[in-house]
């Protein structure tokens, strides 16, 4: 065709020249298409970039969470825990505090029956203080009579000796009336020893006298000291009594049961956040794999398209 110029029509030299610039046409539009599609797979390359860096990023940060969230539910578990023990402890102590009540009552009722009983020794320890001196005064009084005694018994004597002389000047007829003189005087000196005995006696007796009413003072004096100490024990007793019975140990029940009701909605909420971060994880590894999946797309657009850019340049 080209080898015979002279017998073209002008139909035909019309016919290749609008070919040859419909070719120009679509050359030049295949050169905007090629730097258009050149921009937006580069763009598209930065942007799957970018969105796997932004990725990595959020799947660290859910990493993150993820293990904040165990670490703060093994922390919470643990709160829980230890208010359970510290609940259980305060009952314990609550317990053990309401026995010490009732034992500091029992106390000091006990206290209270010694009190009582001590006071029956009262009028014993009395009459044993003046016990001595009873003793003293009977024996000062046996002591005056037994002086009599013996004052008769003298008398007695120098007068059976003044009868016996008197009967021995009437001879063989008064011999009788001098033996009985002379058994007087006997019995008069017997007597005398057995008053000399008795005042041995009476002289031992103060002795010990003595040394009961010693031993009574301190008797009385121990008496003394163990109603006093009863009574302080008593006033005691009743400031423990007291004590015991306002003593509690200013812990609110409710607040501790709040609080554990608290703590585990927290590690409920912990729980939730951990699910989500599981959650959270999975999507991301689905955008990570969609992110592959356009990446592989992008190859094999790039594929398709080079053949087309290396036609433009030849």
């Amino acid at each position: 065709m080209f080898g015979n110029k002279n017998r073209m029509s002008s139909d035909e030299i019309l016919e290749m020249k609008n070919k040859l610039e419909a070719t120009e046409r679509f050359v030049r539009n295949v050169e905007k298409s090629s730097e258009i599609l050149d921009t937006n797979v580069t763009e598209i390359a930065e942007s799957c970039s970018r969105t796997g860096e932004y990725a990595n990023q959020v799947a660290d940060n859910v990493n993150s969470t993820i293990e904040s969230a165990k670490s703060n539910i093994d922390v919470e578990a643990s709160l829980i825990h230890s208010l359970d023990e510290y609940g259980n402890a305060v009952s314990k102590t609550q317990a053990d505090i309401e026995k010490l009540v009732e034992k500091v009552k029992e106390q000091n009722e006990e206290a209270l029956k010694l009190v009582d009983n001590n006071k029956h020794f009262t009028s014993p320890s009395k009459y044993l203080s003046e016990l001595p001196s009873t003793f003293r005064e009977a024996n000062q009084k046996y002591s005056g009579h037994i002086g009599k005694m013996s004052e008769y018994c003298k008398q007695m004597g120098v007068l059976a000796l003044n009868s016996a002389i008197e009967a021995g000047r009437l001879g063989d007829s008064g011999k009788v009336f001098v033996n009985s003189c002379e058994v007087i005087r006997t019995y008069a000196t017997n007597y005398e020893n057995e008053i000399a005995l008795m005042k041995e006696e009476i002289s031992a007796s103060n002795e010990k006298i003595a040394y009961l009413e010693e031993q009574v003072r301190h008797l009385v004096g121990l008496l003394k000291e163990n109603n006093v100490a009863t009574a302080k024990l008593m006033k005691q007793c009743g400031e423990t009594s007291d004590f015991a019975g306002e003593l509690k140990l200013g812990i609110d029940f409710d607040s501790i049961t709040e609080l554990k009701t608290n703590v585990i909605d927290l590690k409920n909420a912990e729980e939730e956040i951990l699910k989500s971060g599981e959650r959270n994880r999975m999507q991301l590894e689905d955008m990570f794999a969609e992110i592959e999946t356009q990446q592989k797309n992008q190859e094999e657009i790039l594929k398709s398209v080079l053949p087309v850019l290396n036609t433009k340049e030849e």
